[in-house]
């Protein structure tokens, strides 16, 4: 494995791993004193629930970027409603147990069946879901991000539209390459791979991706995919 991918997964694993144990010594301290304070602890425990969800998707990363190496990720692809199938990607408790906004999801057109694959499209609306709330997480005034599915006549369309930093211009060309992220990320966590999946994923469905953001405003994300 690529050694500048195995320091970016000690050090994504680090920080989560150092939170997830510093929460449970403090519930262990409060469960094993006279103190009940059920509000530190109800913080704490999310806290340990966001820490093991982030570690879940970053190994899930490391597992497809291993079967992509190895050519072993096979698209195959089965009849599915879209609409279905995105309302249970969405009840999910990685979308809908792992942040406190909810997810303004909304429909046009006439439903029609595709092809799809369900392993590769839930990682696509997955990927673009927690990206539209990890980069407004810290950021005032943000609004729940919106997922659209629209049925055109020769395609149907996902958009995933939110209102948190945006991308600066110079980074836009390079997002969709291993390990390169936005500039103004901060200290928000991330490993820049998960753009390169999800593009793979769409291409495989012989599908596009855009993608359009003005910094400080927010970034929209739109995948076309054939019937």
């Amino acid at each position: 494995m690529d050694v500048k991918f195995v320091n970016i997964l000690s050090h994504e694993l680090r920080s989560p791993l150092t939170t997830v144990q510093t929460s449970a010594e403090i519930l262990d301290h409060l469960l094993s004193s006279d103190i009940v304070d059920t509000s530190i602890m109800k913080k704490h425990a999310r806290q340990i629930m966001d820490e093991v969800a982030d570690m879940a998707q970053l190994l899930e990363k490391v597992l497809v970027m291993s079967r992509l190496e190895n050519t072993q990720t096979g698209f195959s692809p089965t009849i599915a409603d879209p609409v279905t199938f995105l309302e249970e990607v969405l009840d999910r408790p990685f979308v809908c147990g792992r942040y406190s906004q909810k997810v303004d999801f909304g429909i046009k057109g006439e439903h029609r069946p595709a092809l799809i694959d369900p392993f590769m499209l839930t990682h696509i609306v997955n990927g673009l879901l927690d990206n539209a709330f990890k980069y407004s997480r810290n950021k005032e005034n943000t609004v729940a991000p919106r997922l659209r599915l629209s049925f055109e006549a020769s395609h149907w369309r996902i958009m995933v539209r939110d209102t948190g930093i945006g991308i600066k211009s110079a980074d836009k060309t390079r997002l969709f390459r291993s390990f390169s992220r936005g500039s103004n990320v901060g200290h928000i966590q991330g490993t820049g791979l998960g753009l390169e999946i999800i593009k793979y994923f769409v291409r495989c469905h012989k599908g596009a991706i855009q993608l359009k953001s003005i910094e400080g405003k927010g970034t929209v994300v739109v995948v076309d995919l054939p019937y």
